[in-house]
């Protein structure tokens, strides 16, 4: 069959699939290995939304606590497979398609109503390998990479949740990391708090979604650093220069010098509007955004043009 014909044959009958390959989960048996990792992988490529409801019925809180412990053991066998050659499929994107494998067996470990359920979560993640977290640390990159604006936030809010349970985990490459802050930097043009106060009293919206994922991206990031995390110099001033810029300095660059690396910043542009709670929508990204202020006060004692 053509690749085409595949796909078809998968958006036909994805619900289906997606059944057989979560019941595979359950055979423990050599013979269905590649069986099931080529069906499962296949089929969430092509359409995932069918494998994200069969997960979001045994996860249920109505569901009995013998299921769901059933249902975590089965995503930690899809999770130990992740590393395996036999998870690909050549020629796609496929690692942010899997996302949901590690969303409902990590949030288990703090989310589910049964101390069982949390138990069994987090005893089966204890005895994953490097290997395993770099690869799923891979799959979070492409994510961060490609999707759009909203399910970014989704996968910042839930990593920030993740890491107090795994603090050496580095849950995404500092290149992936940097390359979104710039993604969505701006310049002075088009500063966020030179907009929103010209927009203050006319109602008109700012882009309070992108705003929201900035944070949240530098928040992970300072977190990760805070927690020991190995990165380079120039990983810190990039991450230094978007803290700079977040808070509300204008004209921030980073300056080589003959020996060392400055970042110059002009003046602050007002007191942090854009972090006004009550444009943020209800969340617990808020409580975040109140500790990224303190950095933005540590930041104004800074003389002008100074260098951090």
């Amino acid at each position: 069959m053509e690749p085409y014909e595949i796909d078809n044959f998968i958006l036909r009958n994805g619900k289906l699939l997606s059944t057989c390959a979560w019941e595979f989960y359950n055979i423990q048996s050599p013979d269905i290995v590649s069986l099931r990792t080529t069906l499962f992988l296949r089929t969430i490529v092509v359409d995932v939304e069918p494998f994200q409801e069969v997960l979001h019925t045994w996860f249920d809180v109505t569901v009995p606590i013998t299921r769901r412990l059933i249902a975590v053991t089965r995503l930690f066998r899809i999770i130990l497979d992740v590393n395996s050659p036999l998870f690909d499929v050549e020629g796609r994107q496929w690692r942010s398609n899997v996302v949901d494998i590690f969303y409902f067996f990590f949030s288990a470990i703090w989310d589910d109503a049964s101390d069982e359920v949390r138990l069994a979560a987090n005893t089966l993640s204890s005895t994953l390998l490097p290997v395993h977290f770099e690869a799923i640390s891979r799959c979070w990159d492409e994510l961060l990479a490609k999707a759009p604006v909203m399910e970014k936030i989704k996968l910042m809010t839930f990593l920030t949740q993740l890491r107090p349970h795994f603090p050496r985990w580095k849950v995404l490459s500092w290149t992936a990391i940097i390359e979104a802050l710039t993604d969505y930097s701006y310049g002075n043009d088009s500063h966020p708090i030179r907009n929103d106060i010209s927009l203050y009293n006319t109602g008109s919206p700012v882009d309070l979604d992108t705003m929201h994922l900035r944070v949240s991206i530098l928040l992970l990031s300072l977190q990760m650093i805070a927690d020991g995390i190995a990165t380079d110099d120039i990983t810190l001033l990039k991450i230094k220069a978007q803290l700079a810029e977040i808070v509300g300095f204008e004209d921030v660059s980073i300056t080589p010098s003959s020996r060392k690396i400055f970042i110059y910043f002009g003046s602050i542009l007002a007191r942090f509007p854009m972090f006004q709670i009550s444009h943020f929508h209800a969340s617990k990204s808020c409580i975040s955004t109140g500790c990224t202020l303190l950095f933005g006060h540590i930041l104004l004692d800074f003389r002008r043009s100074g260098c951090i």
